[in-house]
């Protein structure tokens, strides 16, 4: 026997079923679906979905439930990275997109015109690429997320990844279509709104220079029943970048964040001026003394991190954050 009802999460139905044994294949039945979206429905009537049964997860904690990074994208050393891992299993369906000429309405006045995306495995194969969103063979479940971009020249790739318990890296990469440039944003959204599976941690790579050239990368702490702090730790790496292959690395980056109201709730310039201790205890410490990190637990919301070069000096930086929890 089940039962139905709707979520206040939209787009969510909860189903009561009777007890499953843990470990057990079962088989989900979807019929009668009556669609009310202007859209197609992704969800067809008198579809099956295979799945095992498992205990359900602590549904009680934060987590990181969008990542984005705001940069110029140049060429070469200087096109948009972002990395992010995630843990669980043994799937997560994330949406990442590149944002450029929906921009210009913000005051960018030199946006990216026609971004291009591109996002590898942990060993650096590309896994899926996108020029244009509405290419994507899979449009109307981007327009159904609600997420769709403004500019048809924008990039979006929707999928669900494969990961578990040990954590799955993947590289997200930006470029402009025909070596371009301007300011774009690349985003990441954890579309599972359900306990499982989660992002954690993200970072962004890219030119540092000031004005509308700083890096900026955005956060957002969602909460699945209860409002609990997430502990991250962002850091702020320039230095370090060199042992990478990076000619021209921030060489003393400084590190700001912001909540969802524009107020400074946390800042540093070398990370060991104020958490050293702690940062050493977690392992977290950078390579180089002009690095920047600290530790903060958020609460659920939305929070923007800008890293800037001391006395406005600019070079290739990396913005890191770490669900600590």
């Amino acid at each position: 026997m089940s039962k139905a009802r709707v979520s206040q999460e939209p787009d969510t139905v909860i189903l009561t079923v009777s007890p499953l044994k843990e470990g057990q294949s079962y088989v989900l039945t979807t019929t009668g679906v009556q669609d009310t979206a202007p859209s197609a429905n992704t969800i067809w009537p008198s579809s099956r979905l295979q799945f095992r049964a498992q205990f359900m997860p602590n549904s009680n904690a934060s987590r990181l439930a969008n990542a984005s990074g705001r940069v110029r994208v140049g060429t070469g050393d200087e096109v948009a990275v972002e990395g992010f891992i995630v843990l669980g299993a043994p799937t997560k369906r994330v949406m990442i997109r590149a944002i450029g000429p929906s921009l210009s309405p913000n005051g960018i006045s030199a946006a990216l015109a026609d971004p291009v995306l591109e996002l590898h495995d942990g060993k650096g194969a590309i896994i899926a690429a996108n020029d244009n969103w509405a290419d994507n063979a899979n449009q109307q479940e981007i327009i159904d997320t609600g997420l769709a971009p403004q500019s048809a020249n924008e990039s979006v790739i929707l999928m669900k990844l494969p990961c578990d318990q040990a954590g799955v890296p993947y590289t997200a990469v930006l470029r402009g279509a025909n070596n371009t440039t301007g300011v774009a944003l690349l985003e990441i959204y954890d579309l599972d709104k359900g306990p499982g599976s989660t992002v954690l941690n993200t970072s962004t790579r890219g030119w540092v220079g000031a004005g509308d050239d700083v890096l900026i990368g955005g956060v957002i702490v969602g909460q699945q029943n209860s409002i609990t702090n997430l502990r991250v730790v962002v850091r702020a790496i320039g230095p370090s970048l060199t042992g990478y292959g990076i000619a021209s690395p921030l060489q003393d980056p400084t590190l700001a964040v912001y909540d969802g109201n524009g107020n400074r709730i946390a800042a540093n310039d070398d990370w060991k001026d104020t958490q050293e201790t702690e940062l050493r205890a977690m392992r977290m410490q950078p390579s180089y003394d002009a690095e920047s990190a600290l530790v903060r637990a958020l609460p659920p919301g939305n929070y923007t991190i800008v890293v800037t070069g001391k006395n406005d000096a600019s070079g290739v930086g990396l913005v890191e954050v770490y669900a600590v929890n």
